[in-house]
């Protein structure tokens, strides 16, 4: 028995060294400047432009949440500021402001109309180019994956990665004027997908993955491309979340939900609603996007929140241990 014993803690420990190995890899090393040591690096650092705070800096998603929030605080610092909302109410708050450099506009992200509209503002208001955009617009959808529609697993995707990429594409060419800047806000779903969040987490994880293999296609322009990775925040995706998950208890077929435990609902809610409970200000948000909009050297990723300590943990654990923690949800 005590040889078991020894066997079963020896385990233990090599996995616990995996993950602090793993977890200074990812956490600690990524987050070291060596440009000092690397010539290339320091060619593409030279590339960047000092930010100009005279230039519009488009935002998308601003009815609500981080945008709106973002929007405010550069407004409140006479930023110049293409704010595009998905309301009209949205639009009329914003103008209610009465900020001489906010331009509100309504800007449903997935309507080719509107980025047409949107790309002939850019032309008129920024004939020098656009400092920065910022893809902040998001949605979530669906449920377990069996759980959901292909109709919501498309309009996630359209939202969350196509969106984003028609942006871009849509932008660089204002943005290579002035070797500006591209922010993405993804979501620590795309570090660790969040069971219940399979097209959330599926769709924000895309987003990173363009987003990383972008930064190195527009290297030599001078555009720095970034990520900002939120945690959860004090916004109103959870609820909608919440909403939607007690939603799916009416209108899925009693013969898919009796093929998941009794209390798989429940035990969803109480996950989502204790992560909201213990959530971040999304003040901490919004700041890293000034950082990266802004800043001399901006980073290549941000990665804000209470919990992203332990989801890099998480994912430094061997699969065995990884699978054990998820077995917990």
């Amino acid at each position: 028995m005590s040889l078991l014993v020894d066997g079963i803690a020896f385990i233990f420990l090599l996995y616990t060294v995996h993950a602090i190995v793993q977890y200074v890899n990812t956490s600690v090393v990524a987050n070291i400047n060596f440009f000092p040591f690397f010539p290339g690096q320091q060619r593409d650092l030279a590339r960047l432009s000092t930010p100009r705070e005279e230039l519009y800096t488009l935002i998308t998603g601003c009815d609500t949440g981080f945008g709106r929030l973002l929007v405010e605080a550069l407004a409140n610092e006479n930023k110049p500021v293409l704010a595009g909302c998905l309301t009209e109410t949205g639009v009329k708050v914003l103008e209610s402001s009465g900020r001489p450099n906010l331009i509100p506009f309504l800007l449903d992200v997935t309507n080719p109309a509107d980025l047409e509209r949107c790309q002939k503002l850019i032309q008129s208001v920024c004939p020098e180019g656009l400092g920065a955009v910022v893809n902040n617009a998001g949605i979530s959808q669906g449920y377990l994956v069996e759980w959901s529609t292909m109709e919501e697993a498309r309009q996630v995707l359209e939202v969350n990665f196509l969106a984003p990429l028609a942006m871009i594409k849509m932008c660089l060419p204002f943005l290579r004027r002035t070797r500006g800047r591209i922010i993405n806000i993804s979501s620590a779903s795309s570090i660790i997908p969040i069971p219940g969040l399979s097209l959330y987490s599926a769709s924000k994880s895309a987003l990173s993955a363009m987003t990383q293999a972008l930064r190195q296609e527009t290297k030599h322009m001078g555009v720095a491309v970034c990520e900002v990775v939120p945690g959860f925040a004090y916004t109103n995706l959870i609820s909608r979340i919440t909403a939607m998950i007690t939603e799916k208890r009416g209108t899925v077929c009693k013969e898919i939900q009796g093929a998941y435990p009794e209390n798989r609902i429940e035990r969803s809610l109480a996950f989502f609603n204790g992560s909201y409970r213990r959530s971040m200000s999304p003040d901490f948000v919004v700041q890293a996007i000034q950082h990266a909009l802004f800043s001399r050297f901006p980073k290549v990723k941000y990665q804000v929140g209470k919990e992203i300590p332990l989801i890099r943990m998480l994912k430094a654990l061997p699969e065995v241990a990884y699978e054990a923690v998820w077995a917990l949800y």
